[in-house]
Order: structure tokens, then C-alpha cells, then sequence
């Protein structure tokens, strides 16, 4: 990795600095990292797609999460840790973070929802959930619930190949130490447009 770009809600962001020539505006989508000889694009200004602001971070409010046929609804779960904007949405954070009472029971329904075994041998991905020599069918279908938006996830979202091996594919979700994050991972194959104007954001699908 070359660098960083500061691309969030503070005064010293590029996007504050850009504002000028292009408003506070911006918009991304990035590919799966299975299909890195396609570029992925980065917008500065007005764009039909349009994420709200709270200092320097960009914050959802994340409901829940079905797996499969199963329905799990944060708000009724773990109605003592719901709270508005509970999710940052961030892009240099790589896997999606939730809560560990959450992400405990996510972890159990995508175990029971996948009949395959899973592979033993993930210390190489430091992620606590792998599988080798998926197909596409095994991966149940997921939507994050948020206010305001359904982001329906393709298994590339979901269960990407680890770098060093196109065999073995990880659940991208941790359990987090401290914030919830919505990770890149997550988000590619989707545009995401930022208003900082206007004080939101709007998420277009695949």
C-alpha cells in the first residue's frame, strides 16, 4: 500500500479541501478483489447516488441481519445495545465489524445455514470462520438492514477468497474490540455517494 487519503467528514479531509472546486461531494465504487485487473472508480462532485456525517466519521444505524430463511433482527435480540448510528461505514477498514452478542449469533446461523464443513486450517486469514471449495450455492443470501437502506450482499461480499488462495474462502465479519464498522469488503460491487451538504447518503446495488 502506497498511502492513505483522508476521505471523511473533518475540515482537513481531501474532500473538505476539494469542496471548493467540486462541493462536498463524493462517490466510489470498488470491485472484488478477485477482479483487480478492473479499475474501481472514485467521484468527486455532483453524482445521482448519493452517507451522514457525525465528526469526522460517517455513521449508519444497522438493524439486523437475515441469513438465509432465518430472520436476525438486532432491535429485538439486543434491544439493550441498539442504539442510532451504532455502524461506522468506513473504507480503510478491510472486514465488517459487528457487536460480539450480535456477531456470536450471526457466526451460529451462517455455521447452520452452510452444509459444508468448515476448514480447520484459517490461521493464515485470522478470521475465525473458512471454508474451502465453496460453491456459489452454499452461500446463503444476506441483507444488511439499515435505516434508510437494504444492501442486498452477493457472496463476494460475504465470503470472499483469501488472497493466497482461491480454494479458501473466510466469512468477512469479526467480532470487534471496541466500534462497529461496515468494512470495504462489504461494500464493493456497490456506489456509495456521500453529501456532506446535505448531511447524507444513499447506497446503489450491484
Amino acid at each position: 500500500m502506497s498511502g492513505v487519503i483522508d476521505l471523511g467528514a473533518s475540515h482537513a479531509s481531501l474532500v473538505s479541501q476539494l469542496s471548493l472546486t467540486f462541493g462536498q461531494k463524493l462517490s466510489y465504487c470498488f470491485v472484488p478483489r478477485v477482479q483487480l485487473d478492473i479499475p474501481s472508480k472514485l467521484t468527486f462532485g455532483d453524482n445521482r447516488v448519493i452517507v451522514k456525517p457525525t465528526f469526522v466519521h460517517y455513521f449508519l444505524t444497522l438493524l439486523g441481519i437475515p441469513v438465509g430463511e432465518q430472520k436476525h433482527d438486532l432491535v429485538v435480540n439486543f434491544s439493550t445495545i441498539f442504539q442510532e448510528e451504532n455502524i461506522v461505514i468506513d473504507l480503510g477498514t478491510t472486514y465488517t465489524f459487528l457487536a460480539a452478542p450480535f456477531y456470536n449469533q450471526f457466526d451460529t446461523l451462517v455455521r447452520e445455514a452452510i452444509k459444508v464443513e468448515p476448514w480447520d486450517d484459517n490461521s493464515s486469514s485470522g478470521l475465525s470462520l473458512c471454508y474451502k471449495d465453496l460453491k456459489g450455492t452454499d452461500i446463503p443470501p444476506m441483507t444488511l438492514y439499515f435505516i434508510g437502506a437494504d444492501v442486498l450482499l452477493s457472496g463476494e461480499n460475504i465470503m470472499p477468497p483469501i488472497l493466497n488462495s482461491s480454494r479458501i474462502q473466510c466469512l468477512a465479519f469479526k467480532r470487534p474490540e471496541d466500534q462497529s464498522f461496515f468494512g470495504n469488503m462489504a461494500q464493493s460491487n456497490f456506489l456509495v455517494g456521500y453529501n456532506l451538504d446535505k448531511n447524507d447518503r444513499i447506497f446503489q446495488g450491484h
